[in-house]
């Protein structure tokens, strides 16, 4: 199977779950429409009652045990989500002024060291059961935002999950994939080479200045405007504006197959 070909494949995978309803994602119980909820539409839950912690980490828990067997996004689940479920709905209960963050289920990129119950391999084996000696200063960050540590996503540079040999082209693909079908509403990865963009709640939380990167962050910091960024957020920001797409050369490459029919038909819903 030629490189051209697994990227079709995954790309016709995830249509199938993401778009034509392969799970209907609504927990009956909770009367609540979990799939493509925002963080802005789980919070709104929570202060409602309508949701708790505990509920949305078992829901997306069953969503990766129904899914990961084909999409194998999730490396592995934290053994000890459901508790910092409910310490998070606790917390609530005392106190419901909290960050957007709090009471979030994340999925990390396999790269991002936490110092917990969890491997950090970066998808290889000559990693497993080493032992991190810190959580990375973004997990910190997390942890004291109130964010649930759900578990780690799959990488390319060591693992492709759908053909051994090929890669499915960028390394926080587990990161993406596990946002795109609904098996969490938050997931980090890092930025190398065109992985991933950070949405603007969780970039708030975790940038800003880390004393054990001093010479990267100290400059960068000063940077950072006041009132984070979430600010800048406009839902009519692309309203009247002109985008350049460059078809030659990178589609000559994918001529022929249904990659060029995918591409323009997003570019068509963008329009």
């Amino acid at each position: 199977m030629g490189a051209t070909t697994a990227k079709v494949s995954i790309c016709l995978i995830l249509f199938a779950v993401a778009f034509r309803g392969f799970i209907n994602a609504k927990d009956e119980c909770l009367e609540f429409e979990i799939n493509e909820a925002t963080i802005e539409d789980i919070q709104k839950a929570f202060t409602r009652t309508k949701l708790t912690s505990r509920k949305l980490v078992e829901f997306y828990l069953n969503r990766i045990e129904l899914l990961n067997p084909i999409l194998r996004a999730v490396l592995e689940v934290n053994p000890d989500a459901l508790d910092q479920a409910d310490k998070a709905d606790r917390e609530r209960r005392e106190d419901r002024h909290r960050s957007l963050l709090h009471g979030i289920p994340v999925l990390l990129k396999d790269s991002i060291a936490t110092f917990d119950k969890l491997n950090t391999t970066a998808g290889s084996y000559a990693l497993l059961g080493s032992k991190v000696p810190r959580d990375a200063h973004v997990v910190s960050k997390l942890r004291d935002a109130g964010a649930i540590i759900l578990g780690k996503t799959s990488l390319s540079e060591w693992y492709d999950p759908y053909v051994e040999s090929k890669s499915p082209c960028g390394s926080s693909f587990g990161s993406a994939i596990s946002v795109a079908t609904n098996m969490v509403a938050v997931s980090l990865g890092t930025e190398t080479d065109g992985s991933i963009i950070y949405a603007v709640h969780v970039l708030d939380v975790i940038v800003g200045f880390d004393p054990r990167d001093y010479e990267a962050t100290k400059s960068a910091a000063k940077l950072i405007p006041s009132g984070g960024y979430k600010q800048f957020l406009n839902k009519q920001g692309l309203k009247g504006k002109k985008i350049g797409v460059l078809r030659n050369p990178f589609l000559i490459p994918y001529k022929g197959s249904n990659v060029t029919s995918i591409f323009e038909d997003h570019l068509n819903l963008l329009r």
